[in-house]
């Protein structure tokens, strides 16, 4: 049901690109997506980057392994391969090599608060 809220996502890629605009256009944004889930939020991310011409690296998060095959079909046929990368662990035990330039999460929607 979540993913069928288009407003909600539209909302989320006008935020993206107005954070996105703070950044140099020739700096890599990496954002850390939190409770990915099955990925939604990667369209919003990969269209405000197109429509701010900011490059991305976005890297999806996720503990539960029962969204983790439909999130790696649709990276697939998005040719996201270089885009996405999956973090299959809690976020509070993943260990980061980097810095996230934006925090993206919808773990409110978890709790029924859409």
């Amino acid at each position: 049901m979540f993913e069928q809220d288009n407003a909600k996502y539209d909302e989320y890629e006008m935020a993206l690109q107005r954070a996105l605009l703070v950044f140099p256009a020739d700096h890599r944004v990496v954002i850390f997506y939190i409770g990915c889930g099955r990925g939604q939020l990667i369209y919003s991310c990969v269209n405000a980057s197109k429509k701010t011409n900011r490059n991305i690296v976005v890297y999806a998060i996720e503990k539960n392994p029962y969204p983790i095959q439909t999130l790696k079909r649709r990276i697939a046929k998005n040719k996201w391969v270089n885009l996405v990368h999956i973090v299959e662990s809690d976020v509070r035990d993943w260990q980061p090599e980097m810095q996230a330039d934006i925090f993206l999460s919808e773990l409110l929607g978890g709790f029924g608060d859409n």
